[in-house]
């Protein structure tokens, strides 16, 4: 009985939608990237070019993050996750079929453009959860990271023999599936996003840029990007050895 209510309790929970985006963003990312440099190396691509067209997509991803991020501040977490859900799908679909490095690229750039779902799910966690019990929930895509990262690499070293097409057909069904809950299940979580929808005067609020720079003068921030770099540096270097 216990199991069974336990069970409900996680299905019936807004944020167990927004814990499977979480899941799937790491689940598809541990299957591809350990075989992405050996595709491009098959490709034709030289050492150097494989380094350079693996960091395109973690490059764009810098500056759209900042852009997604804002855009949800002012117009809702809900339509730019699916938004970005959505980009992110094509981007797949797309690499599904890249038979060649221009088309790798191409696919990595949109990718790079729309795979910022991570940022945004931790936001709609910050919105739904009451602070005293924040730290908890912030822990379980975490969980999910963590699990997506040990079974990944099995099941692209499963789906390997098929080639790019297999690996990459197999993180759109991810996505899509992603996308597909996330219609049905996610809300609107942003408090100003819902006050505009019911028609309060937007003017009054402050007026903020889409997208700026100003944040990284500060402290905090440099130091989480550099902290972030410190970690992500040493595996991504690695990745072509």
């Amino acid at each position: 009985m216990k199991l069974n209510t336990r069970i409900k309790n996680f299905v019936s929970n807004p944020l167990t939608a927004v814990w499977f985006g979480a899941f799937v963003d790491i689940l598809v990312l541990s299957t591809l990237n350990p075989f992405l440099p050996r595709i491009l190396l098959d490709m034709g691509a030289t050492i150097p070019q494989t380094g350079l067209l693996l960091s395109a997509n973690i490059f764009i991803g810098f500056f759209s993050g900042i852009l997604w991020g804002a855009l949800s501040d002012k117009y809702g977490r809900r339509p730019i996750l699916i938004m970005c859900l959505a980009g992110t799908l094509a981007g797949n679909v797309l690499l599904a079929f890249s038979t060649s490095i221009p088309l790798f690229l191409a696919a990595r750039i949109v990718d790079g453009i729309f795979a910022r779902n991570t940022q945004i799910i931790l936001t709609i966690i910050g919105d739904m959860v009451a602070p005293g019990k924040r730290s908890k929930e912030m822990s379980k895509p975490g969980a999910g990271w963590i699990a997506g990262g040990l079974i990944g690499p099995v099941i692209g070293g499963a789906l390997y023999r098929f080639g790019i097409s297999g690996l990459a057909s197999f993180s759109s069904l991810l996505y899509a599936a992603a996308l597909i809950i996330a219609i049905v299940s996610v809300k609107e979580s942003n408090p100003a996003a819902n006050e505009s929808a019911e028609g309060a005067d937007s003017q009054t609020r402050e007026r903020k840029p889409i997208f700026s720079m100003k944040l990284l003068r500060e402290r905090a921030p440099k130091l989480l990007l550099g902290q972030s770099f410190s970690v992500s540096y040493p595996i991504s270097s690695s990745a072509c050895r």
